[in-house]
């Protein structure tokens, strides 16, 4: 799996207008002052992986300043490997010998977008090729933060 860009509003550092972090090829450096954001870069990472496997305890504390009256959102798009590709065949049930033609339906391209609202609670939408699936979370009684 190859990151090509993570993107955050709202979350931690970054203000409700959010940033884009587009990852090129080869090694990415990321430099700055203090308090600019850096290790928030790699929050979104974790916190979009630990949600895809279901061990996410998100807190809207996560909100930039505390602020709960904007979603907060957070989303990563990849490229997937063919370890990638064959795991997901596996899970949908496609035979192995069909990884061409499930490639050409579905392509290489995965993009995971979270978003958590005090309304609406937290909502994962998962698109590959044409085919998006959504997972409510449900909401989450936020009155105590």
């Amino acid at each position: 799996m190859k990151i090509k860009s993570l993107k955050a509003k709202n979350f931690k550092s970054f203000l409700p207008e959010g940033i884009e972090y587009n990852v090129q090829d080869g090694l990415n450096t990321i430099v700055g002052e203090n308090n600019v954001g850096k290790s928030n870069i790699t929050k979104i990472l974790s916190e979009l992986i630990l949600l895809m496997e279901n061990r996410n305890n998100f807190k809207i504390t996560e909100a930039f300043q505390g602020n709960v009256d904007n979603d907060v959102e957070l989303e990563m798009h990849v490229i997937l490997s063919g370890e990638d590709i064959e795991f997901l065949m596996a899970r949908f049930s496609v035979p192995v010998n069909y990884k061409e033609e499930f490639i050409q339906i579905f392509g290489k391209n995965l993009t995971i977008r979270f978003v958590f609202s005090k309304f609406a609670g937290a909502k994962i939408t998962t698109q590959f090729g044409n085919m998006i699936i959504i997972d409510n979370r449900g909401s989450i009684d936020i009155s105590r933060f």
